[in-house]
C-alpha cells in the first residue's frame, strides 16, 4: 500500500485528516516513486550491477522528487543530504578497500549497523512532509523517524545477511562483511569456512538484533498518539519480525546441513 494512503487509514481522528487532493496524491506517489527509482539506481552502483553512467539518472530522479516534495523544507534538505553523505561515504569505503585490503580493518561494524537507514530514509519523506505540513507537533513527529530508523536499520541488515556473499566478493563493507574479514582477514579463505561463520557465530548474533530493534519499532509505533492503536507501522514491524522468525529457523536447518553433511 502507498505510504501516505496507509497513513490515511491508520489516522485516529478521521474527522480532523485533511487528505491530499487528487492531484496532490498523484504528484506525491510520483516523488515516492521517483525516490525507489533513485535509490535502487544507487544501490546496483553500489554492487556492481549498473554502470556509473546511470549515476546522473538517479540524481536527477532524486532531485525531482524534492521539487515535488519541498526542496525548500528543512526536512527535505536534512534527509537528503544525509543520504547523499551515506552514499557518499560507502563509495568511498569500497574505493579505500580496493586499493588496500587492509582497510577492513579500520572499519568499524557497529557503526555500520546504526546507520543502516541513512541510504533509504528518503523512502518515507512523504511522511514527513506530511506531518509537517499538518502541524503535527515536533515530539510526535520524532516517534515516526524514530520508528523508521529502527525499521529501516533492520531491513538493512536483513538485505546484508542475505548477500553477504556477493557483497564480499565486490568489496561492499556491511556490518555481516566487516565482521568476517577481520576474522578471517582474506575472503578468500574456504568459502565454508565463512559459511560455518556466518551461520554458527555471525547469524545468532544479528538475529538478537533485528528482534530486538523490530520488537523495539513496534514499542515506538504503540505510542504514536495521531494513529490507531493498530496502525500500519505496527503492521510492518510485525510482519518482518514473523519474516525473521522464518528465516531464523530455516537458518538453524542449514547450520544442521553445514555440521553434518550428508
Amino acid at each position: 500500500m502507498e505510504v501516505i494512503s496507509a497513513l490515511e487509514k491508520s489516522w485516529k481522528d478521521k474527522k480532523s485528516f485533511t487528505s491530499l487532493s487528487s492531484r496532490e496524491k498523484s504528484e506525491w506517489k510520483k516523488a515516492n516513486l521517483n525516490l525507489w527509482a533513485s535509490y535502487t539506481i544507487y544501490d546496483h552502483i553500489m554492487d556492481g550491477g549498473t554502470s556509473l553512467e546511470e549515476l546522473p539518472a538517479a540524481n536527477l530522479l532524486l532531485f525531482q522528487s524534492a521539487k515535488i516534495l519541498g526542496e525548500k523544507s528543512k526536512i527535505t534538505e536534512d534527509v537528503f543530504l544525509l543520504m547523499e553523505q551515506a552514499n557518499q561515504e560507502e563509495f568511498r569505503r569500497v574505493r579505500e578497500i580496493k586499493k588496500d585490503q587492509k582497510y577492513w580493518s579500520k572499519l568499524d561494524e557497529n557503526l555500520i549497523l546504526e546507520n543502516g537507514h541513512q541510504k533509504s530514509l528518503g523512502l518515507y519523506l512523504s511522511v514527513f512532509i506530511f506531518l509537517e505540513k499538518r502541524g503535527v507537533n515536533l515530539a510526535e513527529q520524532n516517534k515516526f523517524k524514530k520508528f523508521f530508523i529502527s525499521f529501516l536499520n533492520c531491513r538493512q541488515l536483513a538485505d546484508d545477511l542475505y548477500d553477504w556473499r556477493d557483497d564480499l566478493q565486490d568489496n561492499i563493507p556491511t556490518a555481516v562483511t566487516i565482521s568476517l574479514m577481520k576474522k578471517f582477514k582474506n575472503k578468500k579463505d574456504n568459502l565454508s569456512k565463512l559459511e560455518i561463520e556466518v551461520f554458527q557465530n555471525l547469524y545468532p548474533y544479528f538475529h538478537d538484533y533485528l528482534k530486538k530493534t523490530l520488537e523495539s519499532a513496534i514499542r515506538q509505533a504503540e505510542k504514536i498518539t495521531v494513529l490507531e492503536k493498530n496502525n500500519f507501522l505496527i503492521a510492518w514491524a510485525t510482519q518482518s519480525l514473523q519474516e525473521e522468525t522464518k528465516r531464523w529457523q530455516d537458518y538453524q536447518k542449514v547450520l544442521a546441513d553445514i555440521k553434518n553433511p550428508a
